[in-house]
């Protein structure tokens, strides 16, 4: 019977530890757990020749073309990005019409304090389009 008191001792010492494991482990699996982050950040803009290099590259890459085939894929994108430029000058005037008829169209339905909000929400939308390169 002297023995038995030790060895509920250290049946509890044992039970003690192990549940301290349990709660150790839950409290830092809490912990660790990754929380939505609220920050917002703004993507690097790109400049269309760094935009076309990583596009060719992974063409390169994707679809294992040869030298020559690259060097083909960069003329047709030389060619295309031309007919792209042309059209674009054609059609940038005819949209930009669209938006001043729709702004006016717009304006009219309001009262002054909205016009004067509208018109900062075009002139944002207008800087935002001019860095893409979109007019």
């Amino acid at each position: 019977m002297n023995g038995q008191p030790k060895k509920i001792a250290a049946l509890y010492l044992g039970l003690v530890f192990a549940a301290g494991l349990v709660l150790g482990a839950a409290a830092h699996r809490f912990h660790a757990v990754q929380t939505a982050d609220a920050r917002v950040v703004t993507p690097v803009k790109k400049s269309s020749s760094q935009y076309r290099k990583e596009l060719i590259a992974t063409l390169r890459m994707e679809l294992s073309l040869s030298p020559e085939q690259v060097e083909d894929v960069n003329e047709i994108y030389d060619e295309i990005g031309k007919q792209y430029h042309a059209v674009r000058k054609t059609i940038d005037p005819q949209v930009n019409a669209l938006r001043a008829q729709r702004a006016e169209r717009i304006m009219a339905l309001l009262d002054d304090e909205q016009k004067v909000k509208y018109q900062e929400i075009l002139d944002e939308r207008a800087r935002k389009r001019a860095g893409k390169g979109c007019n």
